[in-house]
């Protein structure tokens, strides 16, 4: 099957929904999230929103993330409103993992050399959504589900 028809396992959707209710605890809950319209990012950001008490239907699906690299990915942030203070995106690795090393200028160590295994959320800060250079965020937070 498919990478992109392929459904999260129920471990992968239980994970998902740590992570919303993670959000909800914290009061992470985003302006606007952005997503990869692939099976797996569409089941991810349903179980996060339902946790989340997010209408689902208010996620915007990009094509551009599948695949994407870094520089594809900076370019789907910096369309994103000045208006808007947090955005959620949901894609994928390698691009997720490259465009975190692109954005902070020291990056952490981590034992089996990922940052973003299976269901992470990474809290970066940005000045400005249209100014993605190269060293311009300021990480927060990493949070991987158990």
């Amino acid at each position: 099957m498919p990478d992109e028809f392929r459904p999260l396992s129920s471990r992968g959707n239980q994970h998902a929904l740590e992570l919303g209710r993670w959000m909800k605890k914290e009061e992470m809950v985003p302006e606007h999230i952005v997503s990869s319209p692939v099976l797996k990012s569409w089941q991810t950001v349903s179980s996060v929103c339902y946790e989340l008490d997010i209408d689902k239907d208010a996620v915007d699906f990009d094509d551009r993330i599948y695949q994407a690299k870094e520089s594809e990915l900076c370019q789907v942030i910096s369309a994103t409103d000045s208006d808007i203070n947090s955005l959620l995106l949901v894609g994928h690795n390698p691009g997720l993992e490259d465009l975190f090393n692109y954005l902070l200028k020291d990056t952490a160590e981590f034992p089996d050399g990922k940052v973003f295994s299976t269901a992470t959320l990474c809290v970066l800060f940005l000045h400005d959504w249209a100014d993605m250079e190269k060293n311009s965020a300021c990480l927060s937070q990493i949070v991987h589900s158990k």
